[in-house]
């Protein structure tokens, strides 16, 4: 469920509407809904969260739930039961038109809605009541950046920049709340039809809780939801033992926690470490055991790709398959031929990581222009992956070119999920705030030599 903290935080300016904010504020701390948010975790990790949403909901019924209690299940569904959060908020606005924050959530969800005008429109009344709150402004800018209202967006950004209130850390957690839809309804639908006995739900349930992404800086495994679902999945009676063996000994592999038990299960259910090294045929499934197995210290990244390697990248030629190609790119980082593998896995399956990977190796490799076919259709099928338009700008830079251009197609893929300055740092929007300098740079530019 979506955290309060960023409600409170930027609640704590608005003194003058202090009642309504402290009507939020008792109906989050009450032992009624402290008493449905722990049920609703418990039901979450049964893989429920769709009761555990209507549980909550049912804490204060909607004939007699008042606009606070709207607002706080507005909050906490938001990235869990996004229809319902969005009904809630847009009930809020309608009967609170002067409250600050109902415009601001409000203004998310026509954001995250695609509905850009609408969110410009809301984040401006929440400016007007709250001009100090930094992250409005930077959001606003991007629908406006989407509605190709450049001079605007820079205005707005600008408006961030020197707002006194709000952090840079909030502006990145709003976005992401934005644009991240939280796994665990993703989680519910393919446990529902795993249980049925449908394997290709099974491997993306097991893929899933091995790599939850709560967020765009946290992806961990979720031991609680893989016991549950190995559970579950061991209960179902499987029309091929053969893919159902690869599923569960993925989940037991990824729960062991020695280098000991991993090696043992493998062994045990003729997988990666047994006399013929045989590999799962499902890649996401041979991802998750390769994983177990690194993390573990079973083998080293060398070791693993002197055993394994060539057998996986021949799987993967047959295959096809992108998971199998990424575990194949993964065991050959730092040699000769990550290259080829990565373009001959972005021939293959169209994944914008690959693509992604290639031109960031031919630019360390100061083997990279503009003009360089690799770059050209990277942008040209990727136009939103960061990492790619961000050396767009660098070479367009670089090589003098013009820079309105790449600059807003740049700046709409920062938005679509930051870049990392290097690829072992976070991502963050500091690549976004330099984007808005340069914009404004050279719109400014425009206006002097039309003047």
């Amino acid at each position: 469920m979506r955290c309060l903290t960023l409600f409170f935080l930027f609640a704590s300016q608005l003194h003058a509407q202090s009642t309504f904010i402290d009507d939020v504020q008792k109906a989050s701390s009450s032992a009624e809904t402290r008493a449905a948010s722990e049920a609703a975790g418990k039901l979450g990790v049964q893989g429920r969260t769709s009761e555990g949403n209507a549980l909550l909901l049912a804490t204060y019924p909607k004939t007699s739930r008042t606009v606070a209690q709207s607002f706080l299940f507005g909050n906490m569904l938001f990235r869990q039961d996004p229809a319902t959060s969005y009904a809630l908020h847009k009930a809020v606005v309608e009967q609170r038109p002067n409250e600050a924050n109902a415009h601001l959530e409000w203004a998310m969800q026509q954001h995250r809605a695609g509905e850009f005008a609408g969110a410009a429109a809301s984040y401006a009344v929440y400016g007007r009541l709250q001009p100090g709150f930094a992250p409005s402004w930077g959001l606003q800018a991007e629908c406006l950046i989407r509605l190709n209202k450049q001079n605007e967006a820079v205005a707005a950004w600008t408006k961030s920049e020197e707002a006194n209130s709000g952090s840079v850390l909030q502006f990145e957690s709003m976005l992401c709340d934005i644009k991240l839809p939280h796994p665990n309804l993703k989680r519910e639908q393919l446990l529902t039809k795993a249980s049925k006995g449908d394997i290709v739900a099974a491997r993306k349930l097991i893929a899933l809780d091995c790599a939850f992404e709560i967020d765009w800086w946290n992806s961990p495994t979720e031991r609680n939801f893989l016991k549950n679902d190995l559970t579950r999945l061991g209960k179902v009676e499987w029309k091929s033992k053969a893919d159902s063996n690869e599923v569960l000994t993925a989940a037991e592999a990824m729960l062991a926690e020695d280098a000991e038990n991993v090696a043992a299960i493998l062994k045990k259910h003729g997988y990666l470490l047994d006399e013929s090294n045989t590999l799962p045929q499902a890649g996401s499934m041979l991802s998750c055991m390769v994983s177990a197995v690194e993390d573990n210290g079973v083998l080293t990244t060398a070791e693993a790709r002197e055993r394994w390697g060539e057998a996986i990248l021949r799987q993967a030629r047959g295959t096809k398959d992108v998971e199998t190609f990424n575990v194949a790119a993964h065991l050959a980082v730092g040699t000769p031929q990550l290259a080829s593998i990565q373009r001959e896995a972005w021939e293959a399956t169209n994944d914008s990581r690959f693509a992604a990977g290639l031109v960031i190796g031919l630019a360390t490799a100061n083997e990279l222009s503009l003009e360089h076919p690799d770059l050209v259709a990277a942008l040209e099928q990727f136009p939103e992956e960061s990492m790619i338009a961000r050396l767009e700008i660098f070479y367009a830079v670089r090589e003098k070119k013009p820079l309105i251009a790449p600059t807003i197609r740049a700046i709409k893929a920062e938005y679509s999920r930051f870049s990392m300055q290097r690829l072992n740092l976070r991502r963050s929007a500091r690549f976004l705030r330099s984007l808005f300098a340069l914009l404004k740079k050279e719109l400014e530019k425009v206006g002097d030599e039309q003047n």
